[in-house]
């Protein structure tokens, strides 16, 4: 089994990777990929565009994936960044005009994208893949060590490789290795929550409706939390062709009484309205001794920088390699819950030491993560002149961390099948973060979707 699923390589060497393809493109450049992600190159005169992934217009009913690209092709910087308020998926876009490139993601950079900062320009869908290729120093400040401070990732876009960083979502990397920010673009503008039903109704089941002209096997991980019971409340219409599954950790002496709760609920829920679901039992403890894991523990390892489940990438992968399989999730919609708002004392600006409270108060006197928070900080560029009225918070869980370690997340469970997240475009993300103060606080939004479409669901608490 080999690292690195559904990854790709853009260098200046030809990469000869067993199972994956290669394209030479326009710039001289190769574009080294495992071909079970899509991958299509438009070029006209001068410019040019591949796109890598999943990329659906969530306005259209139907798959049009050449014309969507080529749209964006002919399209000059502005409107290209207008198109793309309004594209899902989990997609690499580089972008060729001239001699110059740009690299983006999508919305919440669910395809991770990995960049160097020394020329000439190289990426990767994996940290250790580019390291493979470029041999970075160790990063001076930030090594593993540092992760007894935060579980989830080192901080900011940082990696432990010191000419290796993390794209943020809402920027771009160009040739000169430059991270730019292009979104938010105008204000934020207050919407009432009852206006912002009908067109996240209406992007949702676009996407819904293009994912279903594929035979892919549609599954959705559903929990007992308000996201879930949001995406579960949407899909009504379509859950007749789709299995819900939760997990639950069975590891003798190692129960997690919130996934209890997420399996006792989801079960009950799939019971009681009459749709298709499945527990998947997990043992974390027995995975880690098993020796018919071993392979796969050590090609996991060098795949992700993050354990959050390798022993349910293992259950996954066990159950549904057998064919095409799509999981539908949620996870990103904390984005518009506030999250760390709601749970911080925070000044109103981002701030080093803002974001440090996020990250974790306990490291406020470790000078290495003060730096890094510190480079972070001037990096992003979230001043009130570019924020438009965003919540700085708000924005640094959607480009920390959705950005940083969720990405990692979902490249854990690619060797079982491909994650869509049919909430993952700016334009849906809008529709979370406009609601006047104390309705955004509070998530009406969520209650109000719920109610309008599967009020039963509220009864399970």
């Amino acid at each position: 089994m080999q690292a690195y699923q559904r990854g790709f390589l853009m260098t200046a060497t030809r990469l000869n990777r067993e199972g994956w393809e290669t394209i030479t493109l326009p710039n001289g450049d190769f574009f080294c990929y495992d071909p079970l992600s899509p991958v299509d190159l438009i070029q006209e005169d001068d410019r040019w565009l591949l796109a890598f992934g999943d990329i659906l217009d969530i306005r259209a009913q139907q798959r049009d994936r050449k014309g969507v690209l080529k749209r964006l092709n002919g399209q000059d910087v502005d409107a290209f960044h207008e198109t793309l308020d309004f594209m899902g998926g989990r997609y690499l876009l580089i972008r060729g005009h001239g001699t110059s490139i740009r690299l983006y993601h999508d919305a919440t950079g669910m395809r991770g994208v990995y960049f160097t900062t020394d020329a000439p320009l190289r990426a990767a869908s994996h940290l250790e893949l580019l390291q493979e290729d470029v041999q970075s120093k160790p990063h001076p400040l930030c090594s593993d060590e540092l992760r007894h401070h935060n579980h989830y990732h080192l901080p900011g876009h940082f990696t432990i490789y010191k000419s290796i960083r993390i794209l943020v979502p809402n920027h771009f990397v160009d040739e000169a290795n430059r991270m730019t920010r292009y979104y938010p673009r105008r204000p934020l503008e207050a919407l009432p929550v009852e206006a912002a039903i009908e067109p996240l109704r209406t992007w949702f089941d676009n996407q819904l409706h293009q994912l279903f002209e594929s035979d892919e096997r549609m599954i959705f991980s559903l929990t007992a939390g308000i996201d879930s019971r949001l995406s579960l409340a949407l899909l009504k219409p379509f859950l007749a062709n789709i299995e819900t599954f939760t997990y639950q950790n069975v590891a003798t002496g190692h129960h997690v009484e919130s996934l209890d709760i997420d399996a006792e609920v989801a079960s009950m829920m799939a019971r009681d309205l009459q749709f298709q679901h499945r527990v998947i039992p997990v043992d974390d403890r027995a995975f880690e001794r098993d020796e018919e894991t071993r392979e796969f523990r050590s090609m996991l390892r060098q795949s992700v920088t993050s354990r959050h489940g390798h022993a349910h990438a293992y259950e996954y992968m066990k159950l549904y390699k057998d064919r095409p399989t799509r999981h539908l999730r949620s996870n990103i919609l904390e984005i518009g819950r506030a999250f760390y708002r709601k749970n911080r004392t925070l000044p109103a600006e981002l701030t080093v030491e803002g974001a440090i409270r996020c990250y974790s108060w306990k490291s406020r006197e470790d000078e290495r993560v003060v730096s890094l928070w510190t480079s972070y900080v001037a990096a992003v560029g979230l001043t009130i002149e570019t924020l438009h009225g965003y919540d700085p918070y708000d924005l640094l869980y959607w480009e920390y961390r959705m950005g940083v370690w969720h990405q990692q997340v979902l490249a854990e469970s690619d060797v079982a099948f491909e994650t869509y997240i049919p909430f993952n475009a700016r334009a849906i993300l809008e529709l979370f973060l406009t609601p006047d103060y104390g309705d955004w606080l509070y998530a009406k939004l969520f209650y109000e979707v719920i109610g309008h479409e599967w009020p039963v669901l509220a009864f399970w608490v």
